[in-house]
């Protein structure tokens, strides 16, 4: 099991080419050497200083040392902070931290560097020791800085327990001296051949691959040395910590509604005189409260939990989206249409006679509301926060723990539960269904935000829509339901029975 996790700086934990190819441009005007393109210049980010630039610019060990002094006359104060973190990498090192792992850094850039940039950016707290090199040139090679950075932790001894995270051949040269394996970051500015050639025993695609390194076992990707195969996030954990988490994102959800509400309710009364918090009164008074509530408690849930719903995409992967616009539309159409008729079957079913309060209610949810409160409440934001909580979160983390089957039902009967009654649990659950479905074939949240936003959008207009088509085509509620059905058949099979492997 791995314990200790050292990072490289540049390249690994932050982009600093910039000030770094900068920087060694104006040490090379001051020797007289021609100019160089950033791109000629990158194979200064990772190796020492001084050995580099002998290598690259032919320079002797003494024009070497004018170099790095100009050099760092430039850094100073300036290219220390033509630098950025990578996205993702505070909300990793977080994670890591979370499931008990020491952290340092390991960097052949000086040391005082090196603490200034973690300290500038706010990340030195997540580190338990920062090794870098001497400014008077000792401790530059690789091997060296991870040799101090195992004897300040203690881990000289368990190198097993050890692993080594960078960009460039010299991490992953440097950790095999060492004896410790090295994750090679593809997206820094070695490159996947430089860090597989160097001996690297895995390779990180992304910053979110780098998430594997919070499970118990991050041999997983062993065979193919690929992150992207890797075992399941938390599978030590207990079956209650892993109930909560999955139950969390929706459990947060109600309670931001509630304390919205009630707050809501409270501003109503102190604005309009009504006194104990009457909703039926203060409604009647404010019609656009209920959509007021949603705005805001869907608003705050994005908000607060857009940190959670990345820290997941660092827990469980992401990959890149796997179609392209037409399909996208389809899903869209499919939703339309599926929601539609669903819908249109419930109303036939009779159940509303069985539940006579919702007819009411669902009729009050739209009818004389102020529409651009409506369109932001149900189809921008709800959408948005909803596909956030139940498909982004709830189902990705019943997706680890059970697997794709369980992870679409239980996320869909969630989701229905959360709509509040009996009928809108039936609508919201089959719904959910497809949602989560399109979810997992698309492998992108922004399909099923959008295909929950048109299904909303026609939710709201349809019935305008057929009483205006009703008053020039003859039985049109039937022959738009049969369209429905014929645009549904085409978009399942399209979507997930034709295979051309073409995504568009």
């Amino acid at each position: 099991m791995i314990e200790l996790i050292l990072f490289d700086l540049d390249g690994t934990l932050t982009d600093s080419a910039p000030g770094i190819t900068r920087c060694v441009q104006y040490a090379l005007n001051y020797l007289g050497k021609p100019r160089y393109s950033p791109e000629e210049l990158n194979c200064f980010l990772g190796p020492p200083l001084h050995e580099q630039f002998m290598k690259f610019a032919g320079l002797t060990s003494e024009e070497a040392d004018t170099a790095v002094e100009q050099y760092r006359e430039r850094y100073n104060g300036i290219g220390i902070y033509e630098n950025e973190v990578y996205e993702g990498i505070p909300e990793l090192l977080g994670l890591l931290k979370e499931h008990g792992k020491l952290l340092g850094v390991a960097s052949s850039k000086p040391q005082v560097y090196v603490e200034e940039i973690l300290n500038h950016f706010k990340l030195a707290g997540y580190f338990d020791a920062v090794v870098g090199s001497e400014l008077d040139g000792s401790r530059t090679d690789k091997a060296e800085v991870i040799e101090e950075a195992l004897c300040r932790t203690g881990y000289e001894r368990k190198r097993d327990r050890v692993i080594m995270v960078g960009d460039r051949s010299n991490d992953a040269e440097g950790a095999r001296k060492c004896g410790i394996a090295c994750m090679g970051a593809a997206y820094g500015y070695g490159g996947r051949e430089e860090l597989e050639a160097a001996g690297a025993e895995y390779i990180a695609e992304t910053v979110k691959d780098l998430g594997i390194l919070a499970a118990e076992d991050e041999a997983a990707s062993q065979e193919k040395k690929d992150v992207k195969k890797r075992v399941r996030y938390g599978q030590e954990l207990s079956w209650g910590r892993k109930i909560w988490d999955m139950l969390y994102p929706m459990v947060y959800f109600l309670l931001c509604m509630a304390a919205v509400t009630v707050a809501a309710l409270i501003v109503a009364s102190l604005v309009t005189g009504v006194r104990g918090l009457d909703t039926v009164q203060l409604v009647a008074l404010i019609p656009g409260l209920p959509l007021m509530i949603n705005i805001g408690f869907y608003g705050i849930t994005v908000f607060s939990q857009r940190k959670s719903y990345l820290m997941d995409q660092v827990r469980f992967g992401t990959y890149e989206r796997a179609w392209k616009v037409g399909k996208i539309i389809l899903a869209c159409l499919l939703a339309v249409c599926i929601g539609h008729l669903w819908s249109t079957f419930i109303d036939l079913s009779g159940l509303e006679h069985v539940f006579p309060g919702y007819a009411e209610s669902a009729a009050g949810a739209f009818e004389g509301q102020n529409p651009l409160l409506l369109i932001a409440a149900t189809v921008l934001l709800g959408p948005v926060a909803e596909e956030m909580i139940f498909r982004g979160m709830t189902y990705r983390r019943v997706k680890n723990y059970l697997g794709t089957g369980w992870a679409v039902g239980i996320s869909s009967v969630l989701f229905g539960i959360y709509h509040g009654n009996t009928i809108q649990f039936l609508y919201a659950a089959v719904l959910g269904i497809l949602l989560a479905v399109l979810y997992e074939y698309s492998q992108s949240l922004l399909v099923p935000v959008l295909a929950h936003m048109a299904a909303n959008l026609w939710a709201i207009y349809s019935g305008g829509c057929i009483t205006l088509l009703a008053g020039m085509i003859p039985q049109a509620k039937i022959l738009l339901l049969a369209a429905e059905g014929l645009v549904a058949v085409v978009c399942i099979f399209v979507l997930f029975l034709k295979q051309t492997g073409d995504n568009r």
